[in-house]
């Protein structure tokens, strides 16, 4: 991950879900607008929220029975500090912000986050930074992925990286705390093919978000990926662009 200074964090004690930077026109909420309703449906609601400034505006946004707020622009310091944080070349952005809401929601929640997220990005041809994920999205990256459902791998990612062990790499999941879920990690012998650990290890996500609950440190999970049980061996905290984040170690 390229940041450098933790991040700011937005008015009103909401923290962004996407980043979203371009350096030529300003894309307008109406266009945005159009382009919702026509890729999903829409009507896409854009409610102005109070204390917006000509400079930077609060709206909300909401489609059916999600909404959450984008401030676009940022104001221009704001937009600096992040043009240095995220390091990318673009001068002005925008943030889709997080919002909560019951367990059983989140992948509908998390759903139109991204696809707010692909519009600006799309219509400004610019970048988007996903905050849980550490990913960026260029508008070539968002046409590969319409978001017409919900596919885990759009939101949750696998990183691997080296270990002060030779002999093991580390794994671990990325954007299930979207969720209201504890990350995934494990160490896998290096030299083996890094597909069968991305692969088993969403599948363990996906059914953690079926069940909704973490496991136990101790329970054993299943995954017809792997012959036995999969083990929870530990749980620990790391810091994170967002905060803390709660990671639970598998083993199998």
């Amino acid at each position: 991950m390229r940041i450098k200074r933790k991040p700011l964090k937005p008015a009103k004690g909401s923290r962004p879900a996407f980043i979203v930077g371009w350096s030529f026109s300003l894309p307008t909420l109406t266009d945005l607008k159009f382009w919702f309703d026509l890729e999903y449906g829409g009507p896409l609601r854009i409610v102005p929220e109070s204390g917006t400034s000509p400079s930077s505006a609060r709206m909300t946004l909401a489609h059916a029975e999600w909404s959450t707020s984008l401030i676009c622009p940022l104001p221009e310091d704001e937009s600096q500090l992040w043009r240095e944080q995220l390091q990318w070349s673009h001068a002005q952005a925008a943030a889709v912000l997080h919002r909560h809401v019951p367990p059983a929601q989140t992948r509908d929640m998390q759903l139109f986050l991204s696809r707010l997220a692909r519009g600006l990005t799309l219509l400004s041809e610019g970048t988007s930074y996903d905050l849980q994920t550490g990913a960026y999205w260029n508008p070539s990256d968002w046409k590969d992925h319409p978001l017409t459902s919900f596919w885990l791998e759009d939101h949750v990612r696998v990183t691997q990286r080296d270990t002060e062990d030779p002999t093991s790499d580390w794994f671990q999941t990325s954007g299930l705390a979207k969720f209201g879920l504890d990350e995934l990690e494990t160490a896998r012998p290096r030299g083996l093919s890094s597909h069968p650990t991305t692969e088993i290890l969403l599948h363990l996500a996906t059914a953690l978000m079926e069940s909704g609950q973490n496991p136990k440190v101790g329970s054993a999970l299943t995954s017809p990926l792997v012959e036995g049980p999969v083990t929870v061996t530990s749980h620990r905290t790391v810091p994170h662009v967002t905060g803390p984040m709660a990671v639970r170690q598998v083993r199998w």
